[in-house]
């Protein structure tokens, strides 16, 4: 349990400040060519390439860490709106469909890296690697779905479990039902 808490610490801190490197590089790229675009009416060819590669990157790694923080696009409103009996068995029906749809976007990820042969053409990445970071970023996501269902699964089960013991403990402390005697009408 330990282990696993401190390798997803360190690998969302890896992620974290592979974040702020790429919006680092990203701002400093698009102010470069603005900045050339004015000054000398010439950009460098390769920083608006440069630029839109960083911005894939920032928001695919960018989406696994507002999964795990649950600051994604989701049903807030929906969520917001419902009774607390209800909640926890949403959320699950919510990590489900997610869980599903994580597996098709890596098989479809893949398929899509394996298809592609081309590079960018300034600055020759090819796109199957730079692509690469849709399965991989669906994988982060399918791992935190998978833990984070496993959680709302022990909150169900701990909620079930303390309404049954909570329903035994009031029927044991229960007086018997006395029976009141039935009028005669003679």
């Amino acid at each position: 349990m330990l282990g696993r808490k401190l390798i997803f610490h360190w690998l969302f801190r890896l992620i974290e400040w592979g974040v702020t490197g790429v919006t680092v590089v990203m701002c400093l790229v698009v102010f470069s060519q603005v900045l050339l675009r004015y000054l000398l009416d010439q950009p460098f060819g390769w920083t608006e390439e440069m630029g839109r590669v960083c911005f894939l990157i920032f928001v695919m790694l960018g989406a696994v860490l507002a999964y795990r923080d649950n600051r994604h696009l989701g049903l807030d409103i929906i969520e917001t709106r419902l009774a607390p009996r209800i909640l926890p068995f949403f959320r699950l029906v919510k990590r489900i469909l997610i869980i599903l749809f994580a597996v098709v976007m890596i098989q479809e990820g893949f398929h899509l890296v394996d298809s592609l042969y081309a590079s960018t053409p300034i600055l020759s990445i090819p796109f199957s690697k730079l692509y690469l970071i849709f399965p991989v970023t669906m994988i982060l996501i399918l791992i935190l779905s998978v833990i984070q269902l496993l959680q709302d699964l022990q909150v169900l089960r701990d909620r079930w479990k303390n309404n049954f013991a909570r329903l035994s403990l009031h029927r044991a402390e229960r007086p018997p039902e006395r029976k009141e005697p039935k009028a005669h009408f003679d």
